[in-house]
């Protein structure tokens, strides 16, 4: 699990507006960047049955909770209004309404 807390928030802040997208891009489709990720090796393994595992075990994805997603989605929208990309900022702020009102009851505050 991929947490947004105050010092992924802070690391994000650090980049420019045209990188923060595209980093907030690739950890919402769940491609993960880190350096410590790029310089971990696949695991050896001795028979085909831990060679499927090991496969799989190197293809997963970053899993996201909604929240976290959330706190994503609002910095990119807010890096592409920084960029004057209107347009996609304003799918942004869509996607986040309609995350909120699909999945958060009615009246919450």
């Amino acid at each position: 699990f991929m947490r947004v807390d105050a010092p992924v928030q802070a690391k994000l802040s650090l980049l420019s507006p045209e990188e923060r997208v595209e980093t907030i891009a690739a950890a919402l489709q769940g491609q993960m960047d880190d350096e410590e990720d790029a310089e971990e090796e696949p695991p050896e393994v001795d028979d085909e049955d831990d060679a499927g595992e090991a496969m799989k075990s190197a293809e997963r994805r970053t899993v996201l909770l909604g929240k976290d997603a959330q706190e994503l989605r609002v910095a990119q929208a807010m890096a592409l209004m920084q960029l004057g990309r209107w347009e996609e900022a304003l799918q942004t702020w869509r996607q986040l309404a309609a995350f909120a009102c699909h999945h958060c009851p009615p009246y919450d505050e």
